[in-house]
């Protein structure tokens, strides 16, 4: 009997050794990453994705752990950001991909960064006005105030291009003035400071929530497919930290997906993550939010014809589209702008390489499974 109660404890010493990486160091459990992930957008429900990606283990499945930090306030910006990511202060960027496209025009220097995961596969930034204000389209600015976040927002490069694509020369036709973000700006919107705002569609759904009665001016059809904030990394740490790379899109993707299954539970995780943010009455709200996460999924499942489906694909006619459009507008002077130099597609395999059934049925069943 004592025997065989010392090989029972052997065996759970051997095992306990085994998990620790004791006895044989390659099998001990991977050590988690800390990564810090840089927004060029303020919070908002936008970023219930990368909540859940905590939430449902995703990250930890890939030993990541992932810390947020916006660089949407005064100032802020893909401007703010991108440089903190080219020097290393910041692991992962979230940000306009028109910013990168500036920097690699001639004479400038090189910024050592590229994308690596299309994640907002349309463009999601909008020019916001109050419904009846009698502003139904772009042509109707001239002349008017137009409000806008930050002069370093990767989207005032476009909104100045959509501005130049219906024959309105910014500052001069259509004055740009910084309001700020969040509540600042919808003060200027109603209190009428400002004509239009030019907002991000999860900021204008919010002013709709809280009572605001907006109405969106249509950009030109060339912009609306265009991507808008992706994922940008170092060119250190794609060569030298790949996993990071790899495990941090693929934990994305699983959370896209689940998103786009279950909204409502990524809802309520963001609002758990972010708690100055939930509504007043979250109940009451929580279906309205949960269609506005909707519509964002699938615009970030928007695969083109032609594509396989793919998450974090960037289609080559996008970028060309893209540089179309900042050089008829004037704001770049060269299209000469090798897509290698802007976006790596080296880890698309890697991030797509998981079941989709699978996390459907996760997300389906979430409630089911209690909260995590």
């Amino acid at each position: 009997m004592a025997a065989k109660l010392g090989r029972r404890r052997w065996k759970r010493r051997l095992v306990v050794a085994l998990l620790c990486g004791i006895f044989f160091p390659h099998l001990s459990v991977a050590e988690v990453r800390k990564i810090t992930l840089g927004a060029a957008s303020p919070v908002s429900f936008s970023f219930a994705s990368l909540v859940m990606a905590s939430a449902a283990g995703f990250l930890k499945a890939e030993n990541l752990d992932l810390q947020i930090t916006s660089f949407g306030g005064p100032g802020g910006g893909s401007g703010a950001m991108m440089p903190q990511l080219a020097r290393g202060s910041i692991d992962i960027g979230w940000g306009a991909p028109s910013w990168l496209i500036a920097a690699r025009q001639p004479g400038m220097d090189y910024v050592p960064i590229k994308f690596f995961y299309n994640y907002d596969r349309t463009y999601v930034w909008e020019i916001t006005t109050i419904k009846d204000r009698g502003l139904t389209s772009l042509t109707d600015l001239k002349g008017k105030v137009l409000g806008i976040m930050s002069v370093k927002l990767g989207s005032v490069t476009l909104t100045k291009a959509m501005l130049k694509a219906v024959g309105l020369v910014p500052g001069r036709d259509v004055k740009l003035l910084v309001v700020g973000q969040g509540p600042a700006g919808w003060r200027a919107l109603e209190q009428g400071q400002i004509d239009a705002l030019d907002t991000i569609d999860t900021a204008r759904a919010e002013m709709q929530l809280n009572g605001i009665k907006t109405a969106q001016i249509e950009p030109p059809p060339q912009f609306r497919t265009m991507p808008s904030a992706s994922f940008a990394a170092s060119d250190d740490t794609i060569k030298n930290r790949p996993d990071v790379i790899a495990g941090f899109g693929r934990a994305i993707a699983k959370a896209t997906l689940f998103c786009d299954t279950n909204p409502s539970a990524c809802i309520r995780a963001y609002w758990q993550a972010y708690p100055n943010n939930k509504p007043d009455n979250p109940d009451k709200a929580l279906a309205q939010y949960a269609a506005m996460l909707k519509a964002r999924t699938e615009g970030q499942l928007h695969f083109p014809p032609g594509h396989p489906p793919e998450f974090g694909e960037f289609p080559t006619e996008s970028w060309t589209n893209y540089l179309d459009i900042l050089y008829d507008a004037g704001e770049i002077k060269s299209k000469n702008v090798p897509l290698g130099s802007l976006v790596t597609s080296a880890f698309l395999a890697r991030t797509n390489d998981f079941d989709r059934t699978t996390i459907v049925n996760l997300a389906k069943n979430w409630h089911d499974a209690g909260t995590r």
